[in-house]
């Protein structure tokens, strides 16, 4: 009798875990990831999800990928395709670290801009940015 007791126990306790558990997913780049090597993932302020790889910038919204890769032929792609590092600012705006140095993400075109961190002192400095981040100097908020 005792036995019949915890056995219908442990049946509830797992039934009552399985009703309440979400089955995972794994994604990949044959469902929309630009790349398996992810190098940096963060989340902005409206819940997406920003994924850094070797191969592209992702941003997912729970179903979909949106992937951003540097074109040749259009000025306002993201400069390269090797992707360091995602960062949202405390006013909302989108840099991104990437092996050609840094850029900033306009939400409303979708679009890149090249922010030139070249040294005029030193022909070959290298503009692979790996980290961002934002810090108050002097009460000024800036992005280091």
């Amino acid at each position: 009798m005792k036995h019949n007791r915890l056995i219908t126990f442990i049946f509830f306790i797992i039934y009552s875990l399985s009703i309440n558990a979400q089955a995972p997913r794994l994604y990949t780049s044959s469902n929309g990831l630009a790349n398996s090597q992810i190098n940096n993932i963060c989340q902005d302020n409206k819940g997406f999800i920003w994924i850094s790889t070797e191969n592209g910038l992702s941003r997912f919204d729970g179903t979909d990928f949106t992937t951003f890769r540097h074109d040749r032929n259009k000025q306002t792609s993201i400069a390269s395709n090797l992707v360091q590092t995602v960062f949202e600012d405390s006013s909302g705006n989108y840099w991104i670290g990437t092996s050609a140095g840094l850029e900033k993400f306009e939400t409303e075109y979708n679009t890149f801009t090249h922010i030139d961190l070249q040294d005029p002192e030193i022909k070959e400095s290298d503009q692979h940015i790996s980290s961002i981040t934002e810090v108050t100097i002097q009460g000024n908020r800036r992005i280091i």
